[in-house]
């Protein structure tokens, strides 16, 4: 999802009926919300090159178009959110259902030093949020 503000892997899908009896336009809204993610080291300098994914953040309450749907997204390991030489990089993830986590693990590209953090409910508002690994 280079240069898109969407999430590397996701899906969507009503959960309703539509029925197509005349020509039909319906504006769709992709739900992507941006987490900025911070890597730095113990003495507070930023680390480049850490690739980041995520699973599960499921949602059954969000839209498309004007039905209701359900979707997932996240980065998987094949293709995760990897920090630039600041040490930040942007993730474009769904808002997470009632009952649903995204799980957050980071490596070193070079195959060491693995970690995983879950978040529960993640909320938005219209501040962009910001964490720190």
């Amino acid at each position: 999802s280079a240069g898109l503000n969407a999430a590397a892997s996701y899906g969507l899908g009503s959960i309703s009926g539509f029925s197509l009896t005349q020509s039909t336009t319906m504006n769709i809204t992709l739900p992507f919300k941006r987490v900025s993610v911070h890597v730095q080291d113990p003495n507070g300098q930023p680390v480049a090159n850490v690739a980041i994914s995520t699973s599960g953040g499921g949602n059954p309450d969000l839209t498309l178009g004007s039905l209701p749907a359900n979707g997932v997204s996240g980065y998987p390991t094949w293709a995760p959110g990897v920090t630039n030489a600041s040490g930040d990089v942007d993730l474009w993830l769904f808002p997470t259902g009632p009952t649903n986590t995204y799980t957050f693990t980071w490596w070193r590209r070079r195959g060491w030093s693995t970690s995983t953090i879950t978040i529960e409910r993640c909320h938005y508002t219209n501040r962009l949020p910001q964490s720190r690994l």
